[in-house]
């Protein structure tokens, strides 16, 4: 570099390694991925705790056996680490009444075996859903202070059983776009969103039901019995938590009415 250039001096900073961008954050938002020391099974006892396997809540709570899926470990803005599934699957009973905070979580839950020796954490917050036709519904998700050291956060377990995957952020979709999710019962899947604005009825129980409006839809084979509180991402980025579904769609809440509900991070 010379001294001057048409009279003007020059001068040379020293200012690092440039980086484009988009790869700059691409390499900030990875996250190593965990390899357990063989295969788990997803309705068996898993430690450390992953999303994408069985829990639930205690035979005296529910009211009988039960288990759904486990969504994934967020956190606050203080730094707090929370379990997140559905709140029918860790914040309610076989009636679709909700439980008190406090209420143990088991991992896997009652219908796989779960006992109160398998206590991985406590209810600590739910949206309310409010049933009947004068309800306006967003999201069935609660949350749950961890009792044990031994969690993965972010992480979700891959189809392979023994390695996982991570979801950071969150997106939303367009209609035609593929998502995947992994569940207790269905393992890793995709399919293709088939809405992403839908109102649907769906029933708790056989009197008991509520209208949740600003839904996506999946088309199936996505989710089955058990697989309440999947995650669902698109990316690596986080969609939503499946929680309901028909023969033919999937019901999918979205991650904004998740976060803000519950005051958590993906």
């Amino acid at each position: 570099m010379p001294d001057s250039i048409d009279g003007f001096k020059t001068e040379v900073v020293v200012i690092g390694k440039v980086k484009a961008l988009s790869l700059l954050q691409l390499e900030e938002r990875i996250k190593p991925s965990y390899t357990y020391s063989e295969p788990v099974n997803r309705t068996a006892r898993v430690r450390p705790i992953v999303g994408g396997i069985s829990i639930g809540v205690p035979e005296s709570a529910y009211g009988g056996k039960m288990a759904g899926t486990l969504g994934l470990v967020v956190n606050d803005s203080y730094g707090n680490y929370y379990i997140l599934s559905c709140a029918h699957v860790i914040a309610m009973n076989g009636k679709a009444q909700f439980l008190p905070l406090g209420t143990a979580v088991l991992q896997p839950g009652t219908y796989d075996g779960g006992t109160i020796g398998d206590k991985v954490g406590v209810l600590y917050k739910y949206i309310k859903i409010t049933f009947g036709p004068k309800g306006k519904n967003y999201a069935d998700v609660a949350i749950a202070n961890i009792t044990i050291n031994e969690y993965l956060v972010g992480q979700v377990l891959g189809s392979d059983n023994q390695n996982t995957y991570t979801i950071d952020g969150t997106v939303e979709v367009s209609v035609g776009d593929s998502v995947r999710k992994s569940g207790r019962t269905t393992d890793v899947n995709s399919n293709t969103v088939l809405d992403i604005n839908a109102t649907v009825k769906v029933w708790y129980s056989s009197s008991k039901w509520a209208v949740f409006y600003d839904q996506v839809l999946v088309n199936q084979p996505f989710v089955e019995s058990g697989d309440s509180g999947s995650p669902v991402d698109k990316g690596g980025k986080f969609v939503g938590l499946a929680f309901a579904g028909s023969s033919s769609v999937a019901v999918v809440c979205k991650a904004k009415y998740i976060t803000s509900g519950l005051g958590v991070t993906i």
